[in-house]
């Protein structure tokens, strides 16, 4: 017998031997509890070595500090799979096949398989692994790149094992429910006979998220960091430009995986942000220069996430909203819900609409949103009392200006009627004093004096005191003409 037959014994069999050693006909063996717990650690650590294609050396067996370490990582990975497995993420409008492929990714890493394998090792892109397995952490039992034990399942437990099929089978369950209802579950029809998981998912894979979709997506977010620019203007904040940013370089970045692209460094995400804000604003100008001087390896320009923490203080546009906010919701008088003539306040609307009674010139400039509001707050009592009262005022102070408007116009009148008499007067001393063929000229220009009141517009009904007034003149001046003939 030698160490790797240590894969056939189970926990249930090691119990089962360590009882019996203790019930030996010629005596009991001493097997100690805590014997008996490291040989449950040490078989296990031989199937998963076995699983992962790494042969069994004393380096890797020892108990301190390999399998001590083993032992933790596995038992988290036990406890995982004794807890219900997570819901799976269906494909949708809002989750489509290219962020969908991501969740049902994490979600098959929190759902461990019937080998103590989290099932993400049924999709993953390499079918069969190199033979030479790398080499292994200081002090681990798993590699530097692979990270954990569980990482390093995912990426090299074989897909030959008796059981692989199990897991495929379960895999495929969770790509049928991803699918049901949708269009794209005849995409995975082809594999239900079989229940190949691993299949139905490459086939949705290449289907809807190949290399030609990703390098769609890898244009579109590169030409995000390059083309897009910032100006400090409405109410589009700096961080939620900077969000913009990081989105899309973690776009880029799961891109990435799929098609060769170099992502940019840090240095150059800052130089993206930074070329992008085209902003006057001083304070922010003496914070971007600022990052712009602090280009040692370990200052802001070498570091995206520091340097937006430290530029994001200083947006106008966050000022300009925090003080239009604290400006709508301080009021300075304290009997801001008393009703006072000329000034009914009641507060300031959501549109920020003030609520009170509003004279129809100011109404005129309302926007649709501000007098939904207000007429909303006119139907309550509060709202009510304190239109009806102002609005009483206005009438009346404004129903004195009608009046004073009414007699304006009735003096217009007058004075139009004064008018006629005075070129009536005019005229008659004209033919007193004139000879018959003077009568006669003067009897004309009476004549044409009448026609151009016509038509200037008393006698016509005309109101206007402009047009008025000019006829006036232009009577007075053909009188003048009249009198010197």
């Amino acid at each position: 017998m030698n160490v790797s037959d240590l894969a056939e014994f189970t926990e249930k069999k090691i119990s089962s031997m360590a009882a019996n050693f203790r019930r030996a006909p010629g005596g009991p063996v001493i097997f100690g509890a805590k014997s008996e717990g490291r040989l449950v650690v040490a078989a296990n650590a031989v199937r998963y070595y076995g699983a992962v294609g790494r042969p069994i050396s004393s380096a890797n067996m020892q108990w301190d500090p390999v399998l001590k370490n083993f032992e933790q990582q596995f038992l988290a990975i036990k406890a995982m799979k004794d807890q219900t497995d997570p819901d799976t993420p269906k494909i949708t409008k809002a989750l489509p096949v290219m962020k969908w492929a991501e969740a049902f990714r994490d979600v098959l890493h929190r759902c461990v398989g019937v080998r103590n394998i989290p099932l993400a090792y049924v999709i993953r892109a390499e079918d069969v692994v190199p033979v030479a397995p790398p080499a292994l952490a200081n002090g681990f039992p798993h590699s530097e790149d692979a990270g954990s034990v569980e990482r390093e399942l995912i990426m090299r437990a074989s897909h030959l094992h008796p059981n692989y099929r199990v897991d495929n089978d379960k895999v495929y369950g969770k790509m049928e429910e991803a699918t049901r209802g949708t269009t794209y579950a005849a995409s995975i029809k082809p594999f239900g006979r079989r229940r190949d998981g691993r299949a139905a998912y490459l086939a949705i894979i290449s289907q809807y998220a190949g290399i030609d979709k990703w390098t769609i997506e890898i244009n579109k977010f590169d030409s995000i960091l390059h083309n897009e620019r910032w100006k400090g203007t409405g109410n589009y904040s700096l961080d939620k430009f900077c969000a913009l940013h990081r989105n899309a370089n973690e776009q880029l970045r799961e891109a990435s995986n799929h098609v060769p692209y170099q992502l940019p460094e840090e240095y150059t995400r800052v130089g993206y942000l930074l070329n992008a804000i085209e902003c006057a604003d001083p304070s922010l100008q003496a914070a971007i220069a600022h990052v712009e001087a602090d280009n040692h390896q370990d200052g802001l320009r070498f570091n995206f996430e520091s340097a937006v923490a430290y530029i994001t203080p200083k947006d106008p546009v966050a000022r300009r909203l925090n003080n239009r906010k604290r400006d709508n919701t301080n009021i300075s008088d304290t009997k801001a819900n008393e009703v006072n003539v000329g000034d009914i306040r009641s507060g300031i609307g959501k549109t920020g609409v003030h609520l009170r009674f509003h004279e129809p010139a100011e109404y005129s400039k309302l926007n649709k949103a501000q007098r939904t509001e207000l007429f909303e707050w006119r139907q309550t009592p509060e709202g009510k009392a304190a239109v009806e009262k102002e609005k009483a005022t206005w009438s009346l102070k404004n129903g004195n200006k009608s009046k004073r408007k009414r007699l304006k116009k009735g003096n217009v009148s007058s004075i139009s009627a004064v008018a006629e008499k005075v070129f009536e007067d005019k005229i008659s001393t004209l033919l007193e004093r004139s000879s018959e063929e003077e009568k006669k000229r003067a009897e004309s220009k009476a004549a044409l004096v009448g026609a151009l009141e016509d038509i200037v517009g008393e006698r016509s009904g005309a109101s206007d005191t402009k047009s008025l007034e000019h006829g006036k003149d232009f009577l007075v001046s053909i009188l003048k003409r009249a009198k010197q003939s």
